[in-house]
C-alpha cells in the first residue's frame, strides 16, 4: 500500500531512525537508495548539531537540487519517549508531490512508533 501510495506522487522515499539506520525504503535502485542514505545522514548530523549547540531539533528541511528535483525530510518524535524519533526522507520531481509523499511517510512512521 505504501509503495502504492508514493507511485501515485512520483516520489520515493526512506524511513530510518534518529541514528540514521534504514527501517524502509520504498526503491530498489541502488542509486536513489544512496542518495536517501546521505541524506539522512546528513539531516541525523544537522539535527545532532543543532542539540549540542542548544538550538533545538531540527524538525523539517525543504530542498530543491539544482536539476530541479526536491527532498523533503522530517522527524516525527515518539508522543511519549521525545528521544525517540524517525526521520523521513522523501525525493520526488516536483515540490507538491513530494511534500504528499512526506506526509504519507510520516504517518507510516508515527504508525511505526
Amino acid at each position: 500500500m505504501l509503495e502504492e501510495d508514493l507511485k501515485v506522487t512520483e516520489t520515493v522515499g526512506q524511513i530510518s531512525t534518529g541514528y540514521g539506520e534504514e527501517i524502509l525504503c520504498t526503491t530498489s535502485d541502488t542509486e536513489e537508495t544512496n542518495e536517501l542514505n546521505q541524506l539522512t545522514n546528513a539531516f541525523v548530523e544537522a539535527d545532532t548539531l543543532a542539540a549540542s549547540l542548544k538550538l533545538g531539533s531540527v524538525q523539517q528541511v525543504i530542498n530543491c537540487t539544482k536539476d530541479k528535483s526536491y527532498t523533503v525530510q522530517s522527524k516525527v518524535e515518539d508522543p511519549r519517549d521525545k528521544n525517540n524519533a524517525l526521520v523521513t526522507t522523501v525525493m520526488g520531481k516536483n515540490l507538491d508531490n513530494t511534500l504528499v509523499g512526506d506526509g504519507i511517510l510520516k504517518q507510516t512512521a508515527q504508525n511505526i512508533l
